[in-house]
């Protein structure tokens, strides 16, 4: 793959740059949604809504991934990628209209996530060279979160000084960077011959992607339009059912469907879709609630929120570290990791639930950012690596497709809008309920209006914050108690059936020794 001159001991290094640039990079960053929105002159759902679409982009790529890869050498991939990356971010800075916006994210994700299977797929041998997939996936997901949280880091810093465009700027600079890097240190080079693209369902991959964009339609753009009283989320809802009932009868009746039903009949991934999407709802809190508390409560600018991500860093790679540990060496089932990933989940929502306070100094936050990273990065190692150890490699990257519905595309847009719906509800509620207890000692302590309803407003914020931190704290003790019983119901079952045979017993010879007495 590499030309002669490139050190040996360079290579492994080198190609991991790609995915880590790949993963810092966006055509829109989501994280200057606000930013972005007043300067364009859009929504913040419109800059969100082009975020969960590279995501469904993401998702969408994996069925094609080895078919591409056996199409095109690594070279022409990386070239390709880099090259496509760079075109699509530089058409979004100069355009306007948000669908072209939404369809340039998705080709965005899609080609992200193709450039970066194909470096991860390049070193799986060098990194698990017995196919164990429990070090190749940790290394994969901690570069992927790690740089999400680096890409914060670095946009924080740019923006506080300069313009948010100079982060896209920094973005195509390291794209062509790479493209160059790839042109000259690598050759084309084939471990076997170039496979047609013949026989691929590219209707389905259509239909799939259609469905789910509209399902991030609904939950991004929902409170904007009053939820399910505006004719666009109805418009949205039957492009839903059309483009579900299509599938369907692709997955029955169609030549190739792009995701077969097959795929949905495997052992435990039901369960596992729940426990991802459980995952995603209390991990939204993250991008909701901490983002209000950061901002409205404790006033914190751009510089403060990089140092919370600098901790949520360390937390990723210490999430990955331990996660290989207690797999490779530890001899850990999959349910006991499952139990640990969302214990630090539940930690960090009740930690902020404790924390929720106009004097909450900031290196408070850095134990809980810490578990947060390192139980979200869990999560997806743990579960990700049980999957691809049942299910056999004819319907894998189906199956991580179906998973990437929740984990990566719908699951995240859900949570976001369902706590952003709650705390609107509940900070209405507590506005209403607090401004009916003022009296007068509290008015005889201001001199001005606006002070009593700052004062109304703040605390009405504290208490839906807690409110919903509880919430997010219960639902994951919940989670916990149900992966517990999952995990020991069959020693439940036998001491329940041993018990039931010991009172029988005790019975017995009650009624034995009463009869030798008559």
């Amino acid at each position: 793959m590499f030309r002669d001159f490139v050190p040996e001991g360079c290579r492994f290094w080198l190609i991991l740059l790609f995915p880590i640039v790949f993963q810092m990079s966006d055509c829109i960053f989501m994280g200057l949604s606000v930013q972005m929105s007043g300067d364009l002159s859009l929504y913040p759902e419109d800059i969100l809504m082009c975020g969960f679409a590279a995501m469904i982009g993401v998702t969408m790529t994996f069925p094609l991934l080895f078919r591409l890869k056996f199409r095109f050498t690594t070279r022409q991939i990386l070239l390709i990628c880099t090259l496509g990356m760079t075109f699509i971010s530089m058409v979004c800075l100069h355009i306007r209209f948000v669908p072209l916006m939404v369809g340039l994210s998705f080709l965005f994700g899609m080609l992200k996530l193709w450039g970066s299977f194909e470096v991860f797929s390049s070193v799986m041998l060098k990194v698990a060279p017995r196919y164990n997939f429990a070090p190749f996936l940790s290394l994969v997901f901690t570069i992927v979160f790690g740089s999400i949280e680096l890409s914060g880091i670095v946009s924080a810093h740019i923006t506080h000084v300069m313009p948010w465009l100079y982060v896209n700027y920094l973005s195509i600079g390291a794209l062509l960077a790479l493209a160059l890097l790839a042109f000259v240190t690598m050759r084309n080079c084939r471990a076997m011959p170039r496979q047609p693209l013949y026989g691929i369902g590219w209707m389905g991959l259509m239909l799939w992607s259609v469905m789910l964009l509209a399902f991030a339609f609904i939950f991004v753009y929902g409170s904007l339009l009053d939820w399910f009283h505006s004719p666009y989320t109805h418009m949205a809802i039957g492009l839903i059912l059309i483009t579900a009932g299509c599938n369907l009868w692709r997955m029955q009746y169609g030549r190739h469907p792009y995701i077969p039903f097959a795929a949905f009949r495997y052992h435990n991934l039901l369960l596992v879709v729940v426990l991802f999407l459980v995952a995603c709802v209390m991990m939204s809190t993250e991008s909701v609630l901490q983002h209000i508390l950061a901002d409205e409560v404790l006033g914190f600018d751009h510089l403060a929120t990089a140092r919370l991500r600098w901790a949520a860093l360390i937390g990723v790679v210490l999430g990955g570290v331990v996660s290989t540990q207690c797999i490779e060496r530890l001899g850990w089932g999959w349910k006991r990791l499952t139990f640990l990933s969302f214990l630090l989940l539940t930690m960090y929502e009740a930690l902020l639930c404790a924390l929720v306070s106009p004097d909450t100094p900031i290196h408070a936050l850095y134990l809980p950012m810490l578990l947060y990273g390192a139980g979200h990065v869990m999560v997806f190692i743990v579960l990700t690596t049980y999957i691809e150890g049942v299910v056999p490699f004819q319907h894998r990257f189906q199956v991580l497709t179906i998973l990437g519905f929740v984990r990566i595309g719908c699951g995240a847009a859900l949570g976001a809008a369902l706590f952003g719906h709650l705390f609107q509800g509940t900070m209405s509620e507590q506005m209403t309920l607090l401004g009916s207890q003022t009296n007068g000692a509290l008015l005889g302590t201001v001199s001005t209006f606006g002070e009593v309803a700052h004062i109304v407003s703040q605390n009405a914020m504290l208490v839906s914050l807690r409110h919903l931190y509880g919430l997010a704290t219960f639902i994951g003790i919940v989670t916990l108690i149900l992966i517990t019983m999952g995990h020991f119901h069959r020693h439940v079952r036998l001491t329940y059936s041993t018990l039931r045979q010991v009172y029988a017993s005790i019975r017995w010879r009650r009624k034995t020794a009463a009869s030798y007495r008559e």
